[in-house]
């Protein structure tokens, strides 16, 4: 697939809807950090898909699209990434496949559980499309867990052991933002590294903090010289290659 984003573009998104900002944040791991992603300010749904295609074409150049059954968002923000991307999804390859979410605490009434969406269809509903099914070498299925940040890895986790508890294969993980940081646990590791070890599927992300430090420094008006020199003093301690 060719029509996707370039990583330059996706960050000038990112920088033009004020999803990264500069400052002082403390991360959810409780690091105090020069840097924010915050998508919730991809609140169109113009912004919203432009970002999403990203994660549909490169699912797309890593998986053959019958390898897909589904796509399950990350609570939070994962959510609308998993319907945007089921949409998507079949605009691209003309497979219809599920999407559901995970909540983070099980809902005791009601449909309860801690799925919305249809769990047994992510367990056992095949790709359809409309084209003639082809002679493929017998590939692994799965669903696409989708989150929009990777930090420490607890929101994949959380919802790879859901996935887990319900039987359901996960494929691989796709996320628009890979902080790059060393695992909370194991520091000789990445948080990216030791989730891959953990759930034994790939990672795959659309930009990670190095891209954005490359693209700050070749615009250099986007940023002042401070937030660049602190991004490279937090990455010395937290950051991997």
């Amino acid at each position: 697939m060719n029509d996707c984003l370039p990583k330059d573009q996706l960050i000038d998104v990112l920088l033009q809807t004020a999803a990264l900002k500069f400052g002082h944040f403390q991360t959810k791991s409780g690091r105090n950090s020069p840097y924010f992603f915050d998508t919730s300010m991809l609140y169109t749904g113009k912004t919203w898909f432009e970002c999403t295609k990203y994660l549909v074409n490169l699912s797309l150049d890593r998986w053959h699209k019958d390898q897909v059954s589904g796509a399950f968002g990350a609570a939070y923000k994962g959510i609308p990434l998993s319907v945007a991307f089921s949409q998507l999804w079949h605009q691209h390859t003309h497979c219809h496949i599920p999407f559901a979410f995970c909540r983070k605490e099980t809902k005791p009434h009601g449909e309860g559980g801690n799925i919305v969406g249809h769990a047994a269809a992510l367990a056992t509903t095949p790709p359809h499309h409309n084209a003639e099914n082809h002679n493929t070498k017998n590939h692994n299925k799965g669903v696409l867990l989708l989150d929009d940040v990777l930090t420490s890895g607890k929101s994949l986790r959380h919802s790879y052991n859901i996935l887990k508890e319900h039987h359901i294969p996960v494929l691989g993980c796709v996320v628009l933002i890979d902080r790059s940081e060393k695992d909370l646990h194991q520091t000789t590791i990445s948080a990216k590294q030791a989730c891959q070890d953990l759930m034994n599927v790939p990672i795959i992300s659309a930009i990670n903090i190095h891209d954005v430090l490359a693209y700050l420094k070749r615009h250099k008006s986007q940023v002042t010289h401070q937030h660049r020199e602190a991004i490279q003093t937090y990455l010395l301690d937290y950051g991997t290659g």
